[in-house]
């Protein structure tokens, strides 16, 4: 597979191309990437989500779930317009205080994208901790994840993640 990498900096863009920044459904765009889209690329104030001078704002500071599915309308949009190439910096890994590999795999469906570029850090973690379950079983254990967190439990490494699914496997092949 042929990896597109968004640029590290990017302070101009060529015809066509769209930056992609995370934003928060408000769109108060006063931080980070969603100020420099603001300033530099026609961001909306008031405006966040969707297609906006020549920048895309996907909203990450609503928790994970509707991370998860800005992400998938981002990706169905993506879709329909081939003529334009996408930009997509670290969405979710700035103000909103996740890391690439809890945001990565919600663009897994994007790699195969040929108008989709994205930053290394989410292409780093597809290759080394993105989990191989399918995108509706990340759905759920995100959505526990936030629930647990709420709840005051701590955060588990891959490893133990991947034993907790092994077990859940293992119990299933069971009842079988």
């Amino acid at each position: 597979m042929i990896e597109r990498i968004t640029p590290e900096h990017i302070s101009s863009l060529q015809p066509g191309q769209i930056f992609v920044f995370g934003s928060n459904r408000f769109g108060h765009h006063a931080g980070g990437a969603a100020r420099y889209a603001l300033d530099h690329f026609g961001a909306e104030w008031g405006n966040g989500e969707g297609l906006q001078g020549r920048s895309y704002a996907i909203p990450t500071m609503e928790g994970l779930d509707s991370t998860r599915q800005a992400v998938q309308r981002f990706i169905a949009f993506a879709k329909a317009h081939p003529e334009l190439t996408f930009l997509v910096t670290p969405i979710g890994c700035g103000i909103a205080g996740y890391t690439p590999n809890e945001i990565a795999p919600f663009f897994a469906d994007a790699r195969s994208l040929p108008n989709i570029y994205l930053p290394a850090s989410f292409l780093e973690s597809f290759e080394i901790k993105a989990p191989k379950e399918p995108i509706d079983g990340l759905a759920a254990f995100y959505a526990l994840r936030d629930e647990a967190r709420k709840n005051g439990a701590q955060d588990m490494t891959l490893d133990e993640i991947n034993q907790e699914i092994n077990k859940a496997r293992a119990e299933r092949k069971k009842k079988q």
